[in-house]
């Protein structure tokens, strides 16, 4: 900005914080009002400009200067700053988990999943008989997912449906709530929900399965496989993130989980937006004490039920 003016529109403070459009006349600014600190918000200033401003204004007076990205909304919580030359850098993407913490969390997986699948292999006897006694067809159901880095694998789970259900019902409804919008009622209730609570596909052991979240168990041969993990982000389904925004397909980063932040903070009743943020709160706060928690988090809410259908 060759003249120094950045916006001539701008208010002249923002809830008492003087703000000043002119940068040519910020030093004389700093000066009178007796400032530690400059935010400089528009993308549009010249660094040139900006520079010799913070070597008249700012170096000899100790001024503090922060300047905001605009591209702040692709930026993770946590960024790497660097720098290359005399260039500033920041690094946007990068694994989400270092080799060692991968190698960690891939033993704790294993660990986990062969320990619980040798202590409830005579529940999963029992839900297997429910199933063939209830209806017909078989006892597991397949079904594509989307995992780490948008890779599709086959999710297990005990089948709680009528065979050759028809999924128009519940792509609607995920439609209607990724886009964040979920009172486009597809029940039978009279009130937002954040899950299909009535549907008839589901067949009378399904109900109770879901209830107790049963029908998940067979999701730890995906761990085993590595196609899962025991804590991380939910599997979307692939017609669910073809609805996604850019900011939602950041849940991919790491690979999706048998229970995660999610299920543990408020489950169905959550808006799609806040599970999200949950996730990727998950994702860049990961360690194997959290994993833990949330895992022991989980156990109660599968006893109670809480939120599921």
């Amino acid at each position: 900005v060759e003249n120094g003016v950045i916006d001539s529109t701008v208010p002249e403070s923002f809830e008492g914080i003087p703000i000043i459009s002119d940068l040519k006349g910020l030093p004389e600014a700093i000066r009178e009002s007796g400032a530690n600190e400059c935010i400089i918000t528009d993308p549009n200033v010249s660094g040139d400009a900006l520079f010799e401003v913070m070597m008249r204004s700012g170096r000899r007076r100790g001024i503090e200067f922060r300047i905001a990205p605009s591209l702040f909304n692709c930026l993770p919580r946590k960024t790497e700053i660097d720098q290359i030359g005399a260039l500033p850098m920041i690094t946007l993407f990068r694994e989400p988990l270092s080799n060692a913490a991968r190698i960690v969390k891939r033993l704790f997986d294993l660990t986990i999943s062969l320990l619980a699948l040798t202590i409830i292999s005579p529940l999963w006897l029992l839900i297997a008989l429910l199933i063939k006694l209830d209806s017909r067809g078989p006892v597991f159901y397949k079904q594509e997912r989307v995992g780490m880095d948008g890779r599709i694998f086959l999710f297990y789970k005990f089948r709680s449906m009528s065979t050759n259900s028809d999924d128009t019902l519940h792509r609607e409804y995920q439609k209607h709530y990724i886009a964040g919008n979920p009172e486009a009622n597809l029940g039978d209730q009279k009130q937002p929900v954040y899950k299909l609570a009535t549907d008839s596909r589901v067949t009378r052991v399904g109900r109770w399965l879901r209830r107790l979240s049963l029908d998940e168990l067979p999701q730890l041969f995906n761990v085993l496989r590595g196609d899962m993990s025991v804590v991380g982000p939910r599997p979307p389904i692939p017609y669910e993130v073809e609805a996604y925004d850019l900011w939602h397909r950041k849940r991919l980063d790491m690979k999706p989980g048998l229970t995660g932040l999610w299920q543990v903070s408020g489950r169905n009743r959550l808006p799609f937006d806040e599970m999200v943020r949950l996730d990727l709160y998950y994702i860049e706060n990961w360690s194997l004490l959290l994993d833990l928690k949330i895992i022991l988090r989980t156990l109660p809410v599968m006893l109670r039920g809480d939120d599921a259908y």
